[in-house]
């Protein structure tokens, strides 16, 4: 039987603006940090896991490239993650399951 190959890409492109990916232990899946272009993900997690960590964090660095995360940073309601992880759970698994159809 042929090994699964690992996804854990080192970088990733988002609007023109390179991004370092971290693999580190976390207590969360995954955190972004704009000013440094660093997206950490939690070290040891499956191929699905990373994946979805690692859109979860484009999403909030794209919210940052874009401008959007000033007009939806409010830290006491926390827009920014509720928007971010409706498309999580509405976008991506549509998303993925017609990616499958290609």
């Amino acid at each position: 039987m042929v090994a699964k190959k690992k996804y854990a890409p080192t970088s990733i492109e988002i609007g023109g603006i390179t991004f370092k990916i971290i693999y580190k232990e976390l207590e969360d899946f995954g955190q972004m940090e704009f000013d440094k272009k660093i997206i950490y993900i939690r070290k040891g997690m499956s191929n699905a896991d990373n994946f979805d960590t690692l859109m979860h964090e484009v999403l909030h660095a794209s919210l940052s490239v874009g401008g959007m995360s000033y007009v939806v940073d409010n830290n006491e309601l926390n827009v920014e993650e509720g928007i971010i992880r409706c498309a999580d759970h509405l976008f991506f698994p549509i998303f993925k399951e017609e990616f499958k159809k290609l």
